[in-house]
């Protein structure tokens, strides 16, 4: 027997219907990837969940452990979960949205945010998680926000699959992080009234803001994510 849980008082990501986001359809120019449209974005990722401000900055160089090449190009965008500040590379991100999609920057930038509820909700409590754990927490959260922002999954499909496929010591191979990017995302129906997470074990209402404050849904994030991604 199935149940649900149901979110009352979400309110829509109100960026996606703004005219910098809908900018994006046809494209992106690294003129439109502003400061201001990741920050909204950012910042409403976290506040759909619960959480407070996320610092946004552009970032262009990082310092290498090698000394033999100290200081290279950033390409990537990151996040300094202890803090919650956000850094990214605006012409990664432009790229990003030509070849996969807009949709896909929310997820980018979803999976970011949600290195900073991992960091709130395990690490600063004491639960210990490895980087692949870390990394499946963030890909889930993001999957989550898109269903809630009733955005298409496809292109953070390709994306996983396509520029992740690889893998390494700190990041899961892409087509399994793909899947529990879609176990995410297919946990939440949506339509215009409410919003349900599909749950086993039984039916109860929370606060939209609690999704992941909530005991209940960090515990079950948690196994969710280690029990599934032991078999994708």
């Amino acid at each position: 027997m199935s149940f649900t849980i149901s979110f009352k008082g979400l309110n829509d990501l109100k960026v996606l219907d703004s005219d910098a986001f809908h900018a994006l359809d046809d494209g992106a120019d690294i003129r439109e990837i502003t400061q201001k449209l990741i920050n909204d974005l950012s910042n409403e990722a976290a506040a759909v969940f619960g959480y407070g401000k996320i610092t946004v900055r552009q970032k262009w160089l990082q310092i290498e452990w090698d000394l033999t090449r100290p200081i290279s190009i950033f390409y990537n965008a990151g996040m300094y979960s202890s803090t919650g500040r956000l850094v990214y590379n605006p012409v990664l991100l432009a790229q990003v949205v030509n070849r996969f999609g807009k949709d896909t920057l929310l997820g980018i930038l979803g999976h970011e945010v949600g290195h900073r509820m991992v960091h709130l909700l395990f690490i600063q409590r004491g639960i210990r998680i490895n980087n692949w754990q870390n990394e499946y927490c963030a890909d889930y959260i993001a999957g989550l926000l898109l269903r809630l922002g009733q955005c298409s999954p496809q292109g953070m499909n390709r994306f996983y699959r396509e520029a992740c496929a690889d893998g390494g010591r700190d990041h899961p191979p892409g087509a399994s992080r793909a899947a529990v990017f879609m176990q995410g995302y297919q946990m939440i129906d949506h339509d215009r009234k409410t919003v349900f997470l599909r749950t086993p074990e039984f039916s109860r209402v929370i606060d939209t803001r609690q999704i992941l404050t909530d005991d209940f849904m960090r515990d079950k994030l948690l196994n969710d994510v280690i029990k599934r991604t032991q078999r994708v």
